[in-house]
């Protein structure tokens, strides 16, 4: 098996058009109800994370980690991204990744080697 290391920004389209929903009163401002802020509001997003651990399992794919950056938009220029750490030998797993954050997420993978 190969670790790739993919990094994943919010798309900004997607970003742009959620403000436009904050704003325009159809979702909730991030706030006490809402603490976890972009995307948090959308239940199409919501649906696709929640599916996100059946996808990878059904295609044999083992999710090492995942991680987020905290205190700061992601979708900011020059925040630093989230990071999803992946095991397989497949390189159309990472297209079907890519593919099933469309349109929501931006992610690209980097293969990382151990010596161990």
């Amino acid at each position: 098996m190969s670790i790739y290391i993919g990094f994943q920004k919010p798309n900004s389209q997607y970003v742009e058009w959620m403000n436009n929903k904050f704003l325009e009163g159809e979702l909730p401002l991030p706030g006490e109800s809402h603490p976890y802020g972009m995307g948090n509001g959308d239940p199409r997003l919501n649906e696709i994370a929640s599916g996100f651990p059946a996808f990878l399992e059904k295609k044999g794919i083992k999710l090492i980690g995942r991680y987020n950056p905290v205190g700061s938009g992601a979708h900011h220029s020059g925040n630093h991204p989230g990071i999803l750490i992946i095991d397989t030998d497949n390189d159309q797993d990472l297209n079907a990744i890519m593919n099933y954050y469309t349109p929501f997420i931006d992610i690209s993978f980097r293969r990382y080697n151990s010596r161990y």
